[in-house]
């Protein structure tokens, strides 16, 4: 993975795409400005948190679809390293024993 911010803002204009938006609206409509959103779909400058939160709104995605697979990968290599269960382990830990606790 060479260029995060390159990436996320491939990921964004792939599902701006998909929603049959054009940059203009989505920028709007995730309060951010138009000049500044075609820099973050470039890759030159990068997104911050409240940004692709409200991208995430404004898309009705996941906040997850706005970064590449490869990204979930490293976290949960890294979490094997340090004898940590990856972050879907830990998920699916915490969702079962919700539904332990509701039985």
């Amino acid at each position: 993975m060479s260029n995060v911010n390159a990436e996320v803002g491939h990921r964004v204009d792939e599902i701006r795409r998909k929603h049959g938006m054009t940059k203009r609206a989505l920028a709007e409509m995730s309060e951010i400005p138009y000049s500044s959103f075609n820099a973050k779909i470039s890759g030159r400058r990068g997104f911050d948190v409240s940004e692709l939160v409200h991208l995430s709104e404004a898309t009705r995605e996941k906040p997850s679809e706005f970064f590449p697979p490869e990204i979930f990968n490293i976290q949960d290599a890294i979490c094997s390293s340090q004898g940590q269960p990856s972050a879907a382990t830990a998920l699916a830990d915490t969702n079962q024993s919700k539904e332990m606790d509701h039985e």
